[in-house]
């Protein structure tokens, strides 16, 4: 037998090695969003504050990053950048308020157009059609008009999510899922605790720290003066057609929730007179929650949301596609929870409490790994259509590559936070070289500018880690140099602030109201 006979074995080997070692095709993505939920509270295999098994065990055979931020805390901007590669003012979107025009094309648009089948499940109406970010999607799916519950539960959401994964062995199909809880009110279902609101000594309302937030409540006065009791806060307590004579262990602060009356006891009175028929409105109605039971609410609401999780991904893995299916977890924004200024929401600020989320991707194939590097969300959606093999794609492409990630390279560029009055008080601008942060905050009528320096690396639990510029540029002396720099690029997004793209339908403004982004007369 002659050698090249002899070889054609050898031969046959090296062609079909390459098919044989190929990557698994990704034909399915799932999408998953946490709105609301903090990096340090979710257990990803070094320990959190709740117990969250769930995403423990997905996150041992997956890529974690550790040091995932949001370029704004606020749900709409967010999820748009993390689904455009694109920053908030690039898009042309400072808060919940906006509505998104379209000038750049999401992640659902451009798989939709090669054929994709696309489906949203979101559960709160900042993600609303109304918002344009459904713009994408073949089939979108979002609360009711005047549900029961402020959003719809998670339990609720992977009934939907899991139904939708039917899809995934039909056609290439993208399922984004939106998780609410833990959003305020913080409570997981079944929350103990009855909550009433009574006029005149009758009851008008009852209900649990879980179902307590209405959107609107009215009550109709007769002539005279009345007495309205309750055991909750209360956003915009308005009466028309008569006045507020006194109150009663109840305190207007202009710190919460955009405005709020806040209880000073375990109940609160108010006496309203009218002299003629009127009204009393009440927007969003927040069981009152000593810090202690919020913070022990907000755990819990985790859990829940970590088992519900639960529910899906092991459906997935169930799911004759889950090889050939991609998942990404992230959440959109953290949260306040008193740390700063006895501050509790998440649009205000941006220490780490705010813009520190969890982020977790598994791609077919790849061994688990952990980034310490610092990444945001804005690289999610290019580093989809990079796993897809998507040629020519209209989203920037990130900072880092995957091809970079599975070579352990990290990038350079720092990482830029935006967040913007009214809903912040301030404008404000925050730039991440690890370990460093540094922010800008801004005064928009008088131009004032302040500063503040953070180790990150310094213990967040209670402490904001600030230090002294000085201790900052000693250790970093490039540093000054690269945030001065940085300084006209922020002030030209401050700028464009009041560039908006498009003006919201007073129903979903007055939602809006409700959650306490957007203050309305």
């Amino acid at each position: 037998m002659t050698n090249w006979l002899r070889s054609l074995p050898l031969l046959y080997l090296l062609i079909l090695l390459p098919a044989c070692s190929a990557t698994p095709r990704i034909e399915n993505v799932l999408l998953i969003s946490l709105d609301t939920t903090r990096a340090d509270f979710l257990d990803l295999g070094q320990g959190g504050r709740a117990w969250t098994p769930e995403l423990r065990r997905f996150a041992a055979g997956s890529w974690v990053f550790a040091n995932a931020y949001s370029p704004i805390p606020q749900t709409l901007p967010a999820h748009l950048a993390a689904f455009s590669g694109q920053l908030p003012h690039q898009l042309g979107v400072f808060g919940n308020e906006s509505v998104y025009d379209g000038r750049q094309p999401l992640l659902q648009q451009v798989l939709q157009r090669r054929g994709w089948d696309t489906a949203g499940i979101v559960s709160l109406g900042t993600l609303s059609a109304a918002t344009g970010f459904a713009r994408g999607f073949r089939h979108f799916s979002e609360p009711p008009e005047g549900g029961e519950h402020f959003f719809i539960p998670a339990a609720q959401v992977t009934d939907m999510a899991v139904t939708r994964l039917e899809h995934f062995k039909n056609k290439k199909s993208l399922l984004f899922v939106h998780y609410s809880d833990p959003h305020t009110p913080y409570a997981a279902p079944g929350a103990e605790g009855r909550f009433t609101i009574e006029l005149d000594q009758q009851p008008v309302a009852a209900f649990n720290a879980y179902t307590g937030a209405f959107v609107r409540l009215r009550l109709a006065l007769a002539p005279g003066t009345h007495r309205l009791r309750l055991r909750s806060i209360i956003r915009r307590l308005q009466a028309q057609n008569g006045t507020l004579q006194e109150l009663q262990n109840l305190e207007y602060s202009a710190e919460h929730y955009g405005g709020s009356h806040l209880l000073r006891g375990s109940e609160g009175s108010a006496f309203i007179r009218c002299r003629v028929p009127g009204e009393i409105q009440l927007f969003q109605v927040i069981p009152i929650l000593t810090a202690r039971a919020a913070l022990e609410q907000y755990r819990r609401e985790i859990e829940y949301l970590d088992r519900q999780l639960g529910r899906l991904l092991r459906a997935l893995e169930r799911s004759p596609a889950a090889g050939r299916t991609a998942v990404v977890i992230f959440a959109d924004h953290g949260e306040g929870l008193g740390e700063r200024e006895g501050y509790w929401g998440h649009a205000r600020y941006l220490n780490r409490q705010f813009i520190h989320v969890p982020l977790i991707v598994r791609l077919p194939a790849e061994a688990p790994r952990r980034f310490a590097q610092p990444v945001g969300l804005t690289a999610i959606a290019p580093w989809l259509l990079e796993a897809l093999a998507i040629e020519a794609s209209p989203l920037p492409p990130a900072g880092v590559s995957l091809r970079d990630l599975r070579r352990q390279r990290t990038g350079e560029s720092p990482l830029v936070s935006f967040t913007f009055a009214p809903a912040a008080v301030l404008d404000r601008c925050s730039v991440i070289r690890w370990p460093f942060q540094f922010i800008l905050n801004r005064n928009p009528k008088t131009g004032e500018e302040t500063r503040e320096y953070y180790d990150l690396r310094l213990d967040s639990s209670r402490k904001l880690s600030a230090i002294p510029p000085g201790v900052l540029f000693r250790q970093e002396p490039m540093l000054r140099r690269q945030f001065e720099e940085s300084l006209t690029l922020w002030r030209a997004a401050f700028a464009r602030r009041g560039l908006r793209t498009g003006a919201p339908a007073r129903r979903h403004l007055e939602k809006l109201k409700a959650l306490g982004y957007v203050n309305l007369p």
